[in-house]
């Protein structure tokens, strides 16, 4: 296992799309090839529509996430929220 996703199965009221709660990459699997089969992992997991919050210092995780194809679409100094 490279690492995991967690993720929301159902669409709720207040969330239309199905979010993306958490998700890591070990360490030892960080390569630009692996990074990429991850991404298109949790895009096959959770489909064509999906949004995520992040804090918004966590740089690292918004820029892997906008590399696979997501954008911001809300930020400020605590959360961002990027959408697919």
């Amino acid at each position: 296992e490279m690492g995991y996703i967690f993720y929301s199965k159902e669409r709720f009221l207040f969330f239309p799309r199905k979010v993306l709660i958490s998700f890591c990459v070990k360490p030892e699997y960080r390569t630009k090839e692996n990074l990429s089969k991850f991404g298109d992992i949790i895009k096959k997991e959770l489909g064509r529509h999906f949004t995520c919050y992040l804090y918004t210092r966590n740089t690292r995780a918004i820029r892997f996430l906008e590399k696979v194809g997501m954008k911001k679409l809300k930020s400020n100094n605590l959360i961002t929220l990027l959408s697919i």
